[in-house]
């Protein structure tokens, strides 16, 4: 492979068209992605339960302030972050979609994971890897690549070019080991974002979004979240 970065054709934030991918993975078809209304109580209370993680979609230039201030408080203070954590650093531009379908998925497989599809082959054979080896093992998966890129087609707005400049960027939020994790492969590590369960995780995720995302940028729209969970279609 030469050393030219890869580009991969971006998702939508579409929960049906998630939903087509996470289960070419290999999803069980008892679980997919759904809508996420608003963050308040009343809102919250109706996303299907039990909920294993959020996707948020994020203007991305726009916060790389944030980004870069998350990173220097961390390396300041430290972190603890789980072993049992599977993390992947992005390498392949405009995949971040993919990358955190990957993370919700393959940090919550024992419940959603069905047979030996893509995620369970993935998850096997990098599972000793450093995040930087995941991703650079992840070029090299011409399957999954093809699997995204025939769902990205499918979507219901005009499918942007693979090399396309794309200022929005997904990332995951969930849970690892009794901690709420922000999972972001354009980041140098995870964030921990404190103890967590999967009956608080609507409510802990909500928290963290308002607070370091969306209290901050009042006038922006941009925002869009999705949860993992019971497939209601």
């Amino acid at each position: 492979m030469s050393g030219k970065k890869m580009y991969w054709i971006p998702l939508e934030s579409n929960p049906s068209m998630l939903t087509k991918f996470a289960h070419g993975l290999g999803a069980s078809s008892q679980y997919g992605f759904s809508d996420v209304l608003g963050l308040d109580e009343e809102l919250l209370a109706m996303i299907p339960d039990p909920c294993y993680a959020f996707l948020l979609l994020y203007p991305y230039e726009k916060m790389k302030p944030l980004r870069q201030k998350q990173e220097e408080e961390v390396l300041a203070k430290g972190q603890y972050v789980s072993p049992k954590l599977f993390f992947i650093k992005q390498l392949i531009g405009n995949a971040c979609g993919t990358i955190a379908v990957l993370h919700a998925l393959a940090n919550n497989r024992s419940q959603v994971a069905e047979g030996s599809g893509f995620l369970t082959q993935y998850v096997e054979k990098t599972l000793n890897m450093t995040p930087e080896e995941r991703g650079k093992q992840l070029e090299k998966e011409d399957s999954i690549e093809a699997i995204s890129a025939e769902v990205a087609h499918s979507g219901q707005t005009e499918t942007p070019a693979a090399d396309d400049k794309v200022d929005y960027h997904f990332i995951c939020f969930t849970i690892v080991d009794g901690h709420l994790y922000e999972l972001d492969g354009a980041k140098k590590f995870p964030i921990n974002h404190g103890p967590s369960t999967l009956e608080s995780f609507k409510k802990d995720a909500a928290k963290v979004l308002q607070k370091n995302y969306i209290e901050i940028n009042p006038d922006e729209m941009r925002f869009s979240v999705i949860s993992l969970g019971p497939n209601v279609d």
